[in-house]
C-alpha cells in the first residue's frame, strides 16, 4: 500500500516540480534583464561623465557589478584584455548568447553592442539609453505576462501530475 501511494505521489510531486522550475526559469530571465538595465546605467554614467574605457566598465562591473552579471563582464573584461584581434561587438555578441534571455532583449543588447566603443561618449550614451528604454519595455511586458502564467505554469504542471497519479492509482 505504502509503494504504491508513494508512486502514485512521485507524478504529482514532478508535476510541481516541473511547473516551478518553469516558474523559477521565467523569474531568472527577468532578473537578468533587470540586472542589465542596472549595469547599462553604470556604463552610461562612466562613459558620459568620466569617459572611462569599456575595458575599465568590464573589470568594475566583474568586481561589484550586478550579481547575475558578474560572470558576463568578467569574460568580457578578459576578452576585451585579450590580444585577440576581434572588435567589442564580437565580443560583446558571443557573451550575450550564452544568456537566458529572450529574443527581443537578445536584440536589444546586439544592437547596443555595435554602438559602444566605437562612437563619441554622447552617441554612445543616446545608444544606452536606447537599450535601457527597451529593456524597461521587455521587462514590464514579462512581469505582466508572467504574473499570471507562473501560477499558470505551476497549477497545469500540477494538475497533470495529479491526473498521472490518479492513472497509476
Amino acid at each position: 500500500m505504502r509503494l504504491r501511494l508513494a508512486l502514485c505521489a512521485a507524478p504529482l510531486l514532478a508535476g510541481i516540480y516541473f511547473g516551478w522550475t518553469l516558474a523559477a526559469s521565467a523569474r531568472r530571465r527577468r532578473e537578468l534583464i533587470a540586472a542589465h538595465i542596472s549595469a547599462l546605467e553604470f556604463i552610461k554614467a562612466e562613459i558620459s561623465s568620466r569617459l572611462t574605457p569599456l575595458p575599465d566598465c568590464a573589470a568594475r562591473l566583474a568586481a561589484g557589478g550586478p550579481r547575475p552579471l558578474r560572470g558576463f563582464y568578467l569574460a568580457l573584461a578578459a576578452a576585451l584584455d585579450a590580444p585577440c584581434g576581434r572588435d567589442f561587438a564580437s565580443i560583446w555578441g558571443s557573451l550575450l548568447e550564452n544568456m537566458e534571455l529572450p529574443p527581443d532583449a537578445l536584440a536589444v543588447l546586439a544592437e547596443l553592442g555595435r554602438s559602444l566603443g566605437r562612437y563619441d561618449a554622447q552617441t554612445q550614451r543616446a545608444a544606452i539609453e536606447r537599450a535601457e528604454a527597451g529593456l524597461e519595455r521587455i521587462l514590464a511586458s514579462l512581469r505582466e505576462r508572467d504574473a499570471s502564467l507562473d501560477r499558470l505554469r505551476v497549477g497545469l504542471s500540477a494538475a497533470a501530475g495529479a491526473l498521472a497519479a490518479l492513472i497509476l492509482y
